[in-house]
């Protein structure tokens, strides 16, 4: 239980208030601004997205439900180290044993990583907020 309780405080502190959980309102990228390819059996699409110039943690998960695929994606960043410029962030999805024109496409922008994603996320966020906190520490000495 310990284990448990510090791993969530963890993610909790790495994640702060900058990340909320449920989908964010905005409209998904049209279709026509992804990128499908076909790798083998695979089908690769990809697109990019504007985030600030800044350190990010990108997650990917896909909902697979037969006809349809759901493209789940969400940048993580802290506002603690913005700057005052945009970057595009290429986001890949594979999806293993499809074809290209087979399947029904959406992307979502959201966070609903398993406990698998979470736990390997959890490395990345804890070095974002500890970057993070020493930036603000030293914008604060100024």
């Amino acid at each position: 239980m310990t284990r448990f309780t510090s791993f969530a405080a963890l993610v909790a502190l790495a994640l702060g208030s900058v990340v909320p959980f449920a989908p964010r309102a905005a409209a998904a990228p049209k279709t026509s601004a992804l990128s499908i390819t076909q790798d083998g059996a695979d089908l690769v699409v990809k697109m990019s997205v504007t985030a600030n110039n800044s350190l990010h943690v990108l997650w990917t998960g896909t909902v697979d439900s037969g006809a349809a695929v759901a493209l789940r994606y969400y940048v993580i960043q802290n506002p603690d180290l913005f700057v005052r410029s945009q970057k595009q962030v290429e986001v890949e999805w594979r999806i293993p044993n499809r074809k290209a024109g087979a399947v029904k496409l959406s992307v979502q922008e959201v966070f609903q990583p398993n406990s698998a994603e979470l736990k390997a996320l959890a490395p990345q966020l804890k070095e974002l907020a500890e970057v993070g906190a020493l930036f603000k520490s030293l914008r604060e000495r100024d």
